[in-house]
């Protein structure tokens, strides 16, 4: 039975959910090696097809696909040509770059995109030899199977967030103490001082994958307020996307990621961080006093969210799997 690795430089492994099923529809194995920040252990053996899960530009990227007949590049990052700069000296990053340009435009590489705009930056950067697919993140199936109804008159808000100040839970507070909305839930890490919250914000800590489905059973509207920095900005929104595929509005700061999942009549819901507090208020007061646009929302929510599902998002991979296999000249 062939053998796919999958090279991963992080413990989490929620987003491969379609390309196990994938695997499983076509018969072969899916080996994933966590192989974190270290230098992999040199030589590197020969395989046939790897999946790449490297974000840019990591050192071995080049080096693992110098020893794969077809590796297949899956990434979120859609800005290939920005200012973006690792923390490495200038002339050891144009060196990394350089070794990135050759890689991906080699006619072994296929890049696998999260979304259109990964495929689109990426296009847009290299003279690619492989036409680049859009697979897509996966979201748990359970989000999707979440059909009660978020109406409410004064809805309860939800916010993820995580360690430092990029997430933008002032900005969420703000939106609750602007707008008709009861109450906030706030989930997963926060550095503010609990002490400091008001009765209407909920906080409840880190959660496991089955406690984020309660928790987006519990809210109205998702708020993703994040802060853009030279360093970094919001290139997906996953928890955006579990909460538009159980029906929920989401509001969002218009970075790339959520700009992609915001489109149509929805990205009037992608608003500027400078104007968040005020124009995320408004939303949610819209949204309270009209329950007909309410379910509009929530209708369109789940139909861009249905392109996530695990089943649509294993069907793509079987296709690129396919590919490589071919091209690989492996014969299932």
């Amino acid at each position: 039975m062939l053998e796919v690795e999958v090279i991963h430089p992080s413990a989490n492994e929620s987003h491969l959910v379609g390309l196990r099923s994938a695997a499983d529809i076509l018969g072969i194995d899916i080996r994933i090696k966590n192989i974190g920040r270290v230098r992999p252990a040199f030589p590197v053996q020969r395989a046939p097809v790897r999946v790449l899960c490297f974000g840019p530009w990591d050192y071995r990227f080049p080096l693992f696909v110098g020893r794969t007949k077809r590796s297949i590049l899956y990434t979120s990052w859609p800005v290939w040509d920005s200012n973006y700069t690792p923390r490495l000296p200038e002339a050891k990053l144009r060196m990394v770059r350089e070794k990135w340009r050759q890689a991906i435009e080699s006619e072994t590489v296929i890049v696998a995109g999260t979304g259109e705009n990964v495929t689109n930056g990426v296009r847009s950067a290299y003279e690619l030899r492989q036409e680049p697919v859009a697979v897509g993140h996966t979201i748990d199936l359970r989000f999707h199977n979440i059909h009660q109804g978020s109406y409410s008159t004064s809805p309860t808000l939800g916010f993820v967030s995580r360690s430092g100040t990029q997430k933008g839970l002032n900005r969420a507070i703000e939106v609750l103490n602007r707008s008709c909305a009861s109450s906030l839930i706030v989930a997963g890490e926060t550095s503010h001082n609990h002490k400091s919250f008001s009765p209407e914000i909920d906080l409840r800590g880190r959660l496991s994958s089955e406690q984020m489905v309660q928790f987006v059973n519990d809210i109205d509207v998702l708020l993703l307020p994040s802060s853009r920095t030279t360093r970094w900005e919001e290139l997906f929104g996953m928890a955006a996307a579990e909460a538009m595929a159980a029906g929920r509005p989401v509001i969002a700061t218009a970075h790339e990621g959520p700009l992609t999942l915001l489109r149509g009549e929805l990205r009037r819901y992608a608003v500027a961080e400078s104007s968040f507090a005020i124009d995320g208020a408004k939303i949610i007061d819209e949204l309270a006093n009209d329950a007909e646009l309410h379910e509009s929302v929530a209708d369109l929510a789940k139909s861009i969210a249905s392109n996530f599902l695990p089943s649509t998002v294993a069907t793509r991979w079987v296709n690129v799997l396919c590919r490589a296999i071919k091209e690989a000249g492996v014969i299932l």
